[in-house]
């Protein structure tokens, strides 16, 4: 008896889920609507800038969680140890290709927009503001572990 994704007798065929209920065409709505929210009512925007960096928080305390239970379950619902491996050497591709990519456009970017070409700024005359300077002390006192400690969120 051969197994049949697409339909089965019991439950039919698989109903293919309508354009607006799909979870990208909100995000894209909400994007949307975040960047005329900005232009149109800048104040509210502004207004509303709490509860941005609260889901950026959440967001950042919950990946790292997300992306080990995904590959664990993963790695747990293949039965053949041989398409693991296969599926971690296309990840270990797709990651190199796609890191060359992002690089050589970064490369061909800032080689073709030389930003800061006519900024005739003498350094040594610079001041650092307040919030600068312990940012810079800050720095100078920080040890290897703190950046390994500063990657789970405090909030």
């Amino acid at each position: 008896m051969a197994l049949s994704l697409a339909a089965d007798k019991a439950t039919g065929p698989v109903k293919k889920t309508k354009w607006y209920r799909q979870l990208y065409f909100w995000v894209i709505v909400a994007i949307i609507l975040g960047v005329l929210v900005g232009w149109l009512w800048p104040s509210a925007g502004t207004s509303m800038e709490p509860i941005g960096t609260t889901f950026v928080t959440a967001l950042r305390m919950l990946i790292g969680p997300i992306v080990f239970l995904t590959i664990v379950a993963g790695i747990a619902g293949v039965a053949n140890l041989k398409q693991v491996g296969v599926t971690g050497i296309k990840a270990l591709v797709y990651f190199q290709v796609g890191t060359i990519l992002a690089l050589a456009t970064g490369l061909i970017a800032i080689n073709l927009i030389p930003l800061g070409n006519n900024v005739h700024a003498d350094v040594s005359t610079l001041t650092p503001t307040d919030a600068v300077s312990s940012l810079i002390k800050q720095g100078q006192t920080e040890h290897w572990w703190d950046f390994l400690t500063g990657i789970i969120p405090s909030r």
